[in-house]
């Protein structure tokens, strides 16, 4: 028996296209949203057609259908958002069931619960409202590492080293 030492630098990389053809045939629906002319370009004057963003989306609608994960690596800009948000209503709407966009970041979550989901929400809602006679949902959900502890802010004000914190009680209180 021949053992290999993993070599992350051999590892393949695939353009989205190909994966997408691996998924199976672009989904029309997507195609239609992301369209120059489509949904997103008819609800958003600031919207601009973007291959990688169609492509991520068709593989992100494909990995929903298949019930299999799908990673985008993108650059800023590209859309991520949409591309992932799009296919996860879509997904939502066809199956009942809730889909959940996570981040850690909460500039990130900021952006998508004021500005990037609404838009979404308002671009489909003539489609959704013909097809499912309903408007899309989202809500926000908050880990408890971004809640803050009465007790432990309290500690930390008593204990005199974080004196900023002092704005933060009045908040809460």
């Amino acid at each position: 028996m021949f053992s290999r030492q993993y070599r992350p630098e051999e590892e393949q990389r695939h353009n989205v296209g190909d994966l997408i053809n691996a998924f199976g045939i672009p989904n029309p629906v997507v195609q239609e949203i992301f369209a120059a002319g489509g949904d997103l370009a008819q609800a958003m004057p600031e919207y601009e057609y973007r291959h990688a963003q169609h492509q991520a989306a068709q593989m992100a609608t494909h990995a929903f259908r298949l019930r299999k994960q799908a990673v985008v690596e993108a650059g800023t800009g590209t859309g991520k958002s949409a591309a992932f948000a799009v296919p996860g209503f879509l997904h939502a709407l066809s199956t009942g069931l809730p889909v959940i966009l996570s981040t850690s970041n909460n500039t990130l979550i900021d952006q998508y619960i004021n500005k990037d989901l609404p838009a979404i929400v308002d671009a489909l809602e003539e489609r959704t409202m013909k097809s499912h006679g309903r408007r899309l949902r989202f809500a926000m959900a908050i880990g408890r590492s971004n809640y803050v502890c009465k007790s432990q802010l309290k500690y930390l004000m008593t204990s005199g080293r974080y004196d900023k914190y002092l704005d933060a009680l009045q908040l809460i209180k």
